[in-house]
């Protein structure tokens, strides 16, 4: 089970129920799985162990697999009671959030820079390879002069002459 739960730790989502916003975050300690929701200053939890999570499985009637999927998708169709936490565990717990969020954007801001870098790097000339280059094909070889069109010769079969259209019977 623990290896399960692992998987769920440190889901974070914002949460609106107009017009307040609440944050929505998952937390892993021992084998329990701790579901909170804060709006900045108060803090709901619900502190899941195995048989617990068993229980709520068996109320959605679905694998446990398939239960922790939806925790980890923040499925709309689960419904768990949530209970004010203390003060002291409030502020232990959105301390956590916090430096955990903190660094989350750090590295994804690293992430970031890094993915910018090589954007860059690729958009940079490089040293010609000797490997076949159409462009330096195109720009050594120069268009073949087209002859210019002699009149009475045909446009479409270069080679003849046109052929003049009759012109009916002519009267002396």
């Amino acid at each position: 089970m623990m290896f399960r739960l692992k998987d769920l730790e440190h889901l974070c989502c914002i949460v609106t129920k107009a017009p307040r916003k609440y944050i929505y975050f998952t937390k892993v300690e021992i084998d329990t799985l701790l579901l909170c929701v804060t709006n900045g200053h108060n803090l709901w939890k619900v502190d899941l162990n195995p048989p617990e999570l068993e229980i709520h499985r068996k109320v959605a009637g679905v694998e446990m697999e398939q239960f922790l999927q939806l925790i980890n998708h923040k499925s709309k169709s689960l419904e768990f009671k949530l209970l004010k936490a203390s003060e002291t565990d409030t502020k232990t717990t959105l301390h956590d959030m916090l430096f955990f969020l903190a660094e989350r954007s750090k590295d994804q801001q690293k992430q970031l820079e890094r993915a910018a870098s090589t954007i860059e790097n690729l958009k940079k000339p490089t040293q010609r390879s000797a490997m076949f280059d159409l462009n330096d094909v195109k720009s050594s070889k120069t268009a073949p002069k087209v002859a210019p069109k002699q009149p009475g010769m045909s446009v479409i079969n270069p080679g003849s002459k046109r052929k003049k259209l009759a012109k009916g019977i002519e009267f002396d």
